[in-house]
């Protein structure tokens, strides 16, 4: 689960949609983050086995954790690793969407993802859980402390749960350390500065264009818009530690999910659209790009999902990831001309 296929093909035939490309519709029904978005921004939370909405747990004006609750029946283990998984993913791509606007108040840290089970079963998770790297807690004092406010929201969604959780399950987010994440946060600053109130697709190849000229200010390397030049974002962005979520600050992702777009049109001479992400809300559209096919029709690339599955979800010991530019090239190369 937590890399796709080197040859899954993300560009497979969709009927093109009615709507501009900016909004939610884009998503097709059977992706879990349609379902999921939405409803993260309702104030009434209906209730489900895996709760759609996440409480975050703050320490300070900066550190923080997600913690997602297990506290219904799930009738076997593919289910559960499928409730997981649109809870994962849709919660990374809705904080990686952000703009620069929104992240100019509060911008916590998020360093840890929690799952408090709050049920018993019957269900193997040893499976379930291995993709996301979740763990047993060892502390058992910090899952306390936030009963509280999980119990308020079980109150709120009609759920009776246990005064304390029958398991605690974990994972880091490892963010880029030492004179590597100094030197990213650096670049990240400078972008969300420049950047200031764009919007994602409205000024296509400038988040690309912004990030390679400060990275060769701040690393002294050059990322040209090449197979060469993503080869070498990819080595600055994504780590790979193993049993960690992966993370990449935020407009760096952004940039990254835009130099995509840029490698399409300039390398691969491909007619590319960008999605316009504007905000919703707390929420913003993921990056989308629109590929037209020279029979008039329209494929759809989730790029910001897709990112978030190759690039930010863990890799366990042994695994190699695949190169994203081997998979860049086998997309805009595979698709229909």
């Amino acid at each position: 689960m937590s890399q796709p296929p080197a040859k899954t093909n993300l560009l497979a035939e969709q009927p093109a949609p009615a709507a501009k490309l900016s909004a939610f519709d884009f998503m097709s029904s059977d992706r879990p983050l349609d379902a999921l978005l939405p409803q993260l921004k309702d104030s009434y939370i209906p209730f489900a086995p895996i709760h759609p909405r996440l409480l975050e747990m703050a320490d300070d004006l900066t550190d923080a954790q997600w913690v997602m609750l297990w506290w219904g029946d799930l009738a076997n283990e593919p289910l559960l690793f499928r409730q997981l998984a649109k809870l994962v993913e849709a919660t990374l791509l809705a904080e990686l969407s952000r703009t620069p606007e929104q992240r100019r108040g509060r911008n916590p840290r998020y360093t840890g993802l929690h799952l408090l089970q709050l049920t018993e079963t019957r269900l193997d998770t040893t499976k379930p859980l291995r993709p996301f790297a979740f763990a047993p807690h060892a502390d058992r004092t910090t899952a306390q402390a936030w009963m509280p406010m999980v119990d308020r929201e079980a109150k709120r969604t009609g759920v009776a749960i246990p005064g304390e959780p029958i398991t605690h399950f974990s994972v880091q987010i490892q963010h880029p350390a030492g004179e590597l994440g100094a030197k990213l946060e650096q670049v990240e600053a400078m972008l969300r500065d420049r950047l200031a109130d764009e919007i994602w697709g409205n000024t296509p190849g400038v988040p690309s264009r912004l990030a390679a000229t400060f990275i060769e200010e701040i690393f002294h390397t050059k990322i040209p818009p090449t197979l060469d030049g993503l080869r070498t974002l990819e080595m600055l962005l994504v780590s790979t530690q193993t049993g960690v979520i992966r993370w990449i600050p935020p407009m760096l992702f952004q940039a990254l999910c835009d130099f995509i777009g840029v490698l399409g049109q300039t390398l691969f001479d491909r007619d590319i659209a960008w999605a316009l992400c504007e905000p919703d809300g707390d929420f913003c559209t993921p990056p989308l790009l629109r590929l037209a096919l020279a029979s008039g029709k329209h494929i759809h690339i989730p790029i910001g999902l897709h990112l978030v599955q190759w690039c930010l979800l863990p890799l366990q010991p042994g695994e190699e990831a695949a190169s994203l530019a081997d998979w860049v090239a086998d997309q805009f190369t595979g698709a229909e001309a």
